[in-house]
């Protein structure tokens, strides 16, 4: 399953993670910016909203961590 970063790969989003352009985010797995042990459920969560269509998290603005790209945890707001 290839949950990409679609939308979450906006070039200050890339930028905030050590990215220096946002193709390079652009198609890829998610999980490249879901840290462990999050990244381990993330395709489970996916296919989970597109087999229920129930949003979990998606719905709502949480604070959670990101991995940037020189592999350090951030903290980022997910709405």
């Amino acid at each position: 399953m290839s949950a990409c970063c679609g939308r979450a790969s906006a070039q200050h989003a890339a930028s905030l993670l050590g990215y220096t352009n946002k193709n390079e985010l652009t198609g890829k797995n998610i999980n490249i910016i879901v840290p462990p042990p999050f990244a381990r459920n993330h395709n489970n969560y996916v296919r989970n909203y597109i087999q229920t269509g129930q949003a979990k998290i998606l719905n709502m603005q949480r604070d959670f961590v990101a991995m940037h790209r020189d592999r350090y945890v951030i903290p980022i707001n997910v709405s």
